[in-house]
């Protein structure tokens, strides 16, 4: 089952809400078994619905999520321009663009994330969108206490870990809840891959009402 792109970014802010109240907390001091998002999303929600405006309108991308951040996005949160950049099939100059100005440390994990969620888009399994055996083989054994969250390929890393030792979306998203870290990005990704791979899960209607995500997300979206 594939999202849509509108139901991938809701997934993704609804995944960063989420994980909001656990963003920065060493993994092993807490322990959620509730994805349910209880607050409004944060950053990673700004780029992704701010690059998914950009590339619908055929505009900058990299101005477009400065302007709506306000400031200089964090090298992991600007992964998650991964999903709109795979939605819209655009070339990897443009994601290379996007992270040589915001995040150069970001530009091969951007890259290999967007080649992943665009293989998820076309229909591809989670092990197939891996792209190699051997990738699929060293990510699926790596045991979770080597899953780090801390760099941009560590979190894209941790991101696809969580879909392919799951197989819903509630899972994979809590699992990306229970790493620690940098929380709000991995579970931001991981929500959103889990949602074109498996299908999105509903989010509280009240939540939707309070956040305007519906709404913010039908204006990225919206054609010019």
């Amino acid at each position: 089952m594939t999202a849509t792109q509108a139901q991938a970014l809701k997934a993704l802010a609804a995944g960063d809400a989420a994980a909001r109240p656990h963003q920065g907390r060493t993994r092993g001091t807490y322990h959620t078994d509730d994805p349910t998002p209880r607050t409004t999303p944060g950053e990673p929600t700004t780029i992704a619905l701010a690059a998914a405006h950009a590339l619908t309108r055929h505009h900058d991308p990299i101005q477009a999520i400065q302007e709506a951040l306000g400031h200089r996005p964090t090298p992991n949160a600007i992964l998650v321009a991964a999903i709109p950049l795979a939605y819209n099939d655009t070339d990897t100059q443009t994601a290379t663009a996007i992270t040589r100005t915001l995040a150069p440390q970001a530009t091969h994990a951007l890259a290999r994330l967007t080649r992943y969620a665009r293989r998820l888009i076309h229909g591809r399994t989670p092990q197939e969108a891996t792209g190699s055996a051997r990738r699929l083989h060293r990510i699926t054994t790596t045991p979770e206490h080597a899953i780090a969250t801390t760099t941009p390929d560590d979190t894209q890393t941790a991101a696809i870990w969580c879909l392919l030792t799951t197989d819903t979306t509630t899972a994979c998203t809590i699992k990306a809840l229970n790493l620690g870290d940098d929380t709000q990005t991995t579970t931001a990704l991981a929500a959103a891959l889990a949602a074109i791979a498996h299908g999105p899960t509903p989010t509280p209607t009240a939540w939707d009402e309070t956040t305007g995500i519906d709404r913010r997300t039908a204006d990225a979206l919206a054609t010019a």
